[in-house]
């Protein structure tokens, strides 16, 4: 069952994942360090937590307060290496923003992937055949 969605973007945005069984949980409370070293807990719009992937719909943007939250959150995200993507209302006007997220998680996870092929590569530089039960939990 789809949570009750605070505007009309954000329902967009939920039914697109949910239709497409991307895993996604709405307002997800996020224990994040403001730039003062506070703990604060945020409520992104979705959080991918099997992609580790905030994405924030931007339904107010224009409004002077509102932007300069954008901007506290976007340096912070920044700040604490968390991976997140923005969509405006402008950008659900538009026939491609599907495909938008979903460049944009991928962009993301290919910048993961340089890491990811290098230990895989590793696995197999220090693979090891254990000889006898047991040498590969260390009991040997």
């Amino acid at each position: 069952m789809l949570p009750k969605f605070k505007s009309d973007g954000e329902d967009q945005i939920g039914k697109f994942f949910a239709s497409e069984k991307i895993h996604f949980l709405y307002e997800y409370p996020l224990a994040l360090i403001d730039e003062q070293g506070q703990v604060r807990i945020w409520y992104p719009d979705f959080f991918l937590p099997k992609l580790n992937i905030v994405i924030e719909y931007l339904g107010m943007k224009g409004k002077d307060e509102y932007d300069k939250a954008v901007g506290r959150k976007t340096k912070l995200f920044k700040a604490l290496r968390i991976d997140f993507i923005y969509v405006t209302p402008q950008r659900l006007e538009r026939p491609d923003w599907k495909h938008y997220i979903i460049t944009k998680i991928l962009e993301i996870m290919d910048s993961k992937g340089s890491e990811y092929s290098k230990l895989k590569g590793l696995s197999k530089k220090y693979k090891y055949v254990p000889k006898n039960v047991g040498d590969d939990w260390g009991l040997g």
